[in-house]
């Protein structure tokens, strides 16, 4: 493993002899994917220097060197370097010691090379109540709502850790449990006392644990007064901030019990502290981190997609003067004159910081934690194949307060809610549809070339460096001086390794970490809980569909098979219905049967609890109980039956016979030759060489002079976060720097693309992800390699009378629906996954015509508190998001909706035009 120079030999160049201090000695991190044998290496290679090794996970060894330290920084980097090249390492980083931000008015004076900021600090108000943070999070009536229904409250046995500074014996903090407290900085490894320095933020830990755990009996409250608290001492002072060191106590927390960790804290770049973030979100925990203050950008670990970042906002609502702000921000808390526990001293004054706002959050974080039992939360997160973390940032993300002109691309999803988190199922946030999963996996690159886009410019992007292996040295140079650093210093003896384009890869978690972010995550969607009745009652929209189906078959109208809404299905009904199943089967195109044998085995268990199902909508037994499988055999029944049909669009045209074109047939035939237009004009969007197993949602154009599209916004964040696309914004214009693309062909049986690549974005007033927002986004588009505009736009009509024909008659939507993502129920040895997969032939982001009929109006959406949503029953998945919901009995076809969430089992939901004419006109969109 030794290459053309010794690790006795680096270290010799790269540090000098010192006073022992354990917080101060040499460190450096050390990838590799066979650590033990590195570490039996470097044992040999060091004899004679006093150091030690920890194994920290699968990838990482961290290598400390007791009695030495850097020369500096530069001499610290080529030492990492030089380590790669001869030990052939992945990556490998020192242990630098850096503060991005101010951590509170204090705090200005110590800042590394950092201005000083005059124009980041509110003035006092003296007014606000001591407990106004709390009250803007409803945080007490969360409390009320826990103890009305028999749960735990106040967070009550859940455990959170906190590194920071360590905690003093305030009084603020009496009475508090403490779980496996850690001091990472000395020799008393289980003392988190802080020592209160005359230097840096002296009492940080103290005050930010107090807004997070004070009990309730006290001059303040924390946000969860009942939970546990692990203090990890890992900051010496705010001016000496070592990632490496942060890492080690999320590394501690995990391993000692926590649920929730919380970050006051915010520096550079690091892959020790992205690996221990990742290790912690797997392990099941609730990773928070402080946006940052007074320098704009945010920090490390909030930048880190991993890691939930949290900005701060004032007693008005608005963004609190000092907080970093960015695409990065998954919601916002109180962070303006918060009252908190002082250090030195005994007493309780407000202050301000992120630091602050992500603390109150993590209590509520508890507080949702403790009201489910934590068990049942990491079950939920598992059914639905997603992380409690990521569970827990959806749901938030679909309760939080929205304040009028709230600006969603800096601030996250609104101001933390903890009534309306606590009374939201789990399921609430599902249905804005992400279609796939990005080909890539996440790497912590991103967010460094993000920073480079932010602080030097576009330009830098292009650089030939090594954006993942060099990234703390990357985010150092550019918080201290707005530029990408020189190229590795090179050791005497020692050949730096060089920067390859694009970027190195390692292993993590026996993953290649490559170049974008992990899987989409799902947004709201609604399911509402219901009172006692029966199951063809509770199925009254599954049985609805079915009714109007049969009594089409019958011989009279759809009309006719809804009007006995409240009554059960009838027997024969039911017997029909699985008959026409069979024989539409026996009648499906080769092509969209796929494998057949798959077919046959996806058809079998589809008769064989769909009878079942069905029986229960006949009535007979009023006791019967609606299982989740009920609710998702049924709607495979709706779609094999043709009740709910998706044609695969031809040449820009829907087939004018299939076999589940059933009742649809009329309409179908009479649209046709208008629907060739409106296909031609809606896209795929997707990265750069996208294609059906890899894209991001569908978009219409509106203006073809101008090239305009429309889509939601919720798509366009899918594309940042989860699929790396670098943005920028530019006033209420988002500049796309990375590769997003449109492609108007994306039919199954055509090898051809029209490729358009996406330039700009352009936000409505109040845009933002799922319900409470406007879900849309226009985007300005140019033409790629020849690419041709598509000559008829689709036309939006935004008048009341557009609305209310479709109301009286059938619509459909054209888009590009993807695979299920996720089970739909319970196993039971059926995985209804693969059942719908395989009625669909498999076939899926391509593009499709799916009819359908309008549910609920205005008004009649619960969770939509803008009046602006109605409900439909076109079949979408995810993958649709961004189509336009079509009145195709209506003369010209116009859009009159833009369809952004559904969930199975419930309805489909779109944004109606009448209702956002005006800020649709105000980005662009002809309405």
């Amino acid at each position: 493993m030794s290459g053309n120079s010794s690790a006795r030999a680096i270290v010799e160049q790269a540090t000098v002899k010192a006073r022992p201090n354990a917080a101060q000695d040499a460190r450096l991190c050390l990838f590799d994917s066979k650590p033990d044998a590195l570490a039996d290496t470097l044992r040999a290679d060091l004899s004679g220097l006093k150091f030690s090794i920890e194994i920290r996970s699968p990838e990482e060894l961290m290598l400390t060197l007791h009695g030495r330290r850097f020369t500096g920084e530069t001499e610290a980097f080529a030492a990492a370097e030089a380590f790669v090249q001869a030990y052939e390492l992945n990556a490998a980083e020192p242990e630098i010691f850096f503060t991005a931000m101010p951590v509170d008015q204090v705090d200005t004076d110590n800042l590394e090379g950092m201005e000083q900021f005059p124009f980041c600090w509110a003035d006092p108000e003296p007014a606000l109540g001591k407990l106004w943070a709390l009250e803007a999070m409803r945080v007490p009536q969360a409390w009320a709502f826990a103890e009305e229904r028999g749960r735990p409250s106040r967070g009550a046995g859940i455990v959170v850790a906190q590194p920071d500074t360590g905690i003093t014996k305030h009084a603020e903090l009496k009475g508090v449990t403490l779980v496996a407290p850690r001091n990472l900085l000395n020799g008393r490894p289980n003392d988190p006392t802080d020592p209160l320095p005359k230097i840096g933020n002296a009492g940080h830990g103290t005050s930010t644990a107090s807004v997070l755990l004070s009990p309730q009996t006290l001059d303040i409250s924390g946000s969860a007064p009942e939970a546990k608290h692990m203090p990890i001492r890992a900051i010496e002072s705010v001016a000496r901030l070592s990632q490496i060191k942060v890492a080690q106590a999320i590394d501690h927390a995990v391993n000692n019990g926590a649920h929730v960790i919380t970050m006051s804290l915010g520096g550079l770049a690091s892959l020790s502290l992205w690996l221990a973030l990742s290790r912690a979100v797997d392990a099941g925990v609730i990773v928070l981190a402080a946006a940052g203050n007074c320098i704009g950008l945010v920090v490390w670990p909030a930048r880190y997609d991993k890691c939930i970042g949290v900005a701060g906002t004032d007693s008005k609502d608005e963004r609190w003067t000092g907080s970093c702000k960015g695409p990065e921000i998954d919601f916002s808390a109180p962070g303006q004159n918060v009252y908190r526990a002082t250090a030195p001293g005994n007493d309780v004054e407000p202050g301000q910081g992120t630091s602050y706002a992500v603390a109150l959050a993590a209590g509520v974080a508890a507080c949702w934690l403790a009201f489910h039992g934590r068990a049942n939360v990491v079950s939920a997160a598992k059914q639905r194949g997603e992380t409690v973390q990521d569970m827990f940032r959806r749901m938030v993300a679909a309760t939080a307060r929205v304040p009028d002109g709230w600006d969603s691309f800096n601030m996250g999803a609104g101001i933390i809610d903890a009534e309306a988190l606590l009374k939201a199922d789990f399921d609430r946030g599902l249905g804005t549809e992400s279609p796939t999963d990005p080909v890539l996996k996440e790497t912590p690159a991103n967010s460094v070339r993000s920073l480079a886009l932010a602080k030097a410019g576009e330009t830098a992007l292009g650089a030939e460096i090594d954006w993942q292996r060099r990234s703390a040295e990357i985010s150092l140079a550019l918080l201290r001086d707005g530029a990408l650093p020189e190229p590795p210093k090179e050791l005497p003896g020692v050949r730096p390794k060089p920067d390859p384009v694009g970027g190195a890869v390692f292993e993590a978690g026996g993953a290649a970490l490559e170049s974008v972010a992990g899987a989409p995550p799902p947004s709201p969607a609604i399911r509402r809980s219901r009172a006692d009745m029966p199951a063809y009652r509770k199925l009254s929209r599954q049985k609805e569909i079915i009714a109007r189906r049969a009594a089409v078959e019958a011989g009279g109208s759809l009309e006719s098979g809804g009007a006995a809404a409240d009554e059960p299905l009838s027997k024969d009904a039911a017997s029909a219905t699985l008959d026409r199943v069979t024989a539409l089967a026996e009648k499906m195109p080769a092509r969209e049967m796929g494998d057949k044998g798959a077919f046959a085995a996806a058809l079998n268990m589809l008769t064989g609890y769909g009878g079942e199902a069905l029986q229960k909508l006949v009535g007979d037994d009023v006791t019967a109980t609606v299982t989740p499988n009920d609710r998702v055999v049924l709607e495979a029944i709706i779609i094999a039956d043709g009740s709910r049909p998706s044609f695969l669009i031809e040449n820009d045209r829907p087939p004018l016979s299939h076999p589940f074109m059933g009742s649809w047939s009329d309409e179908v035939a009479k649209a046709a030759d208008a629907l060739e237009p409106v296909c031609r004009a809606v896209g795929r969007i997707q990265p750069r060489f996208g294609h059906a197993g890899n894209f991001i949602g569908t978009g219409s154009l509106v203006d073809a002079g101008k090239g305009i599209i429309l889509t939601n916004y919720h798509v366009m964040d899918d594309a940042r976060a989860k699929f790396g696309v670098l943005m920028e914004e530019k006033k209420s214009r988002i500049k796309i720097h990375g590769w997003l693309e449109i492609d108007f062909v994306g039919e199954a049986s055509r090898f051809d693309v029209n490729r358009f690549r996406v330039v700009e974005a352009r936000l409505p007033k109040n845009a933002g992800r799922g319900f409470g927002k406007i879900d849309a986004v226009a985007m300005v588009i140019e033409p790629v390699d020849g690419a041709k505009m598509p000559t008829k736009p689709l036309r939006f009509d935004a008048k009341p009378a557009a609305f209310m024909q479709a109301q009286s008659t059938t619509i459909c939507t054209v888009g590009f629906p993807g695979a299920p993502r996720r089970e739909q129920g319970p196993k039971d040895e059926i995985d209804w996954n693969f059942v719908i997969r395989t009625l669909f032939g498999d076939l899926f982001g391509v593009k499709r015509l799916a009819p359908g009929r309008l549910l609920e109006t205005f008004g009649a959406v619960e969770f939509d508190p803008l009046g602006i949503v109605f409900g439909h029953e076109a079949t979408t998945f995810g993958g649709a998001s961004g189509s336009a919901m079509i009145g195709w009995e209506s003369e010209g076809l116009p859009g009159f909706g833009l369809h952004f969430s559904g969930l199975t089992g419930e309805s489909n939901y779109a944004i109606a035009m009448a209702k956002i004419a005006k800020e649709m006109e105000a980005i662009g969109v002809p309405v």
